[in-house]
């Protein structure tokens, strides 16, 4: 995936894969094999250039890939969602889209504001900006949310129906 060879498609930037287990030691331990496999296919003859590109490419970004325990992978997810509630009640979820500006499905919103709890679990009032019934979406600006947006990537050829995943920056 992060390193395929010539005639596979292009290569999947090692900071997208989410690598979870259940202990640090496993975590290190897996990363370590990683990287072992990386330097061993490094020198392995007659590799092509754009083959030994995709492999350095991999090694290089080891290090910020996201290889961890699942409670480092839940707390990393805590950072980006929110808890939207309205009149006290909790409601639902969103995620930090960008800067203030939180994303969640158009039936958790009630009225023109809610009240948005991140993980500091102070409550911030949050103004609708837009919801569209029909596709369940709605964006709500929260002024003096200090949150990092969720990180954002390509549709990466999905087809309607398929499965996603949101990962934390």
């Amino acid at each position: 995936m992060v390193a395929p060879t010539d005639d596979a498609p292009e290569a999947i930037d090692i900071g997208r894969i989410a690598a979870v287990t259940f202990t640090r030691k496993a975590a290190g331990e897996l990363r370590l094999r990683i990287r072992e496999r990386l330097l061993s296919e490094l020198s392995t003859a007659n590799l092509s250039v754009a083959r030994r590109d995709r492999l350095r490419s991999a090694l290089d970004g080891l290090e910020t890939a996201h290889i961890g325990t699942v409670h480092a992978f839940a707390d990393r997810l805590r950072r980006i969602t929110v808890e939207i509630t309205h009149d006290g009640h909790g409601v639902g979820a969103g995620v930090v889209w960008a800067p203030e500006l939180v994303v969640t499905n158009a039936h958790v919103i009630h009225g023109p504001r809610v009240l948005v709890r991140g993980a500091d679990h102070h409550p911030r009032e949050g103004l609708v900006v837009s919801a569209d019934r029909a596709a369940d979406l709605a964006l709500v600006r929260v002024r003096g949310l200090d949150l990092l947006p969720a990180a954002r990537g390509t549709d990466g050829g999905l087809t309607p129906g398929a499965s996603q995943q949101c990962m934390p920056p």
